[in-house]
């Protein structure tokens, strides 16, 4: 007899941003919590260990930037913070853009 299948989900419940384990039967297809999302999933290969596999669930995640979206969307930020925040990061973008063309045009060698 084979073991369940399963698979690793993030959970979108209630904005908690915890991560879901999901088990399904061999013959079935796994249950899936939000059909509708391209979330990160791991299937869990025959003969793999389960530490493997949440390591690979976890690294997902992390490509993915669940946990920085969750994070973001843990409170309500007013439209004038997000202007703001936007502003800054622009900024910030702006002079690292140009602190680069700076170091480029300086090398004369």
């Amino acid at each position: 007899m084979r073991p369940a299948q399963v698979l690793f989900q993030p959970a979108r419940l209630h904005g908690t941003g915890r991560a879901a384990i999901v088990r399904g039967s061999p013959g079935q297809s796994p249950v899936i919590l939000c059909p509708g999302d391209s979330m990160p999933s791991v299937k869990v290969r025959e003969n793999e260990p389960f530490e493997f596999a949440l390591r690979r669930f976890k690294r997902t995640c992390e490509k993915a930037g669940v946990l920085a979206e969750t994070r973001k969307r843990e409170f309500y930020e007013k439209p004038t913070q997000e202007r703001k925040r936007k502003a800054a990061a622009a900024v910030k973008r702006q002079l690292r853009r140009s602190s680069r063309d700076v170091t480029k045009r300086q090398r004369l060698y």
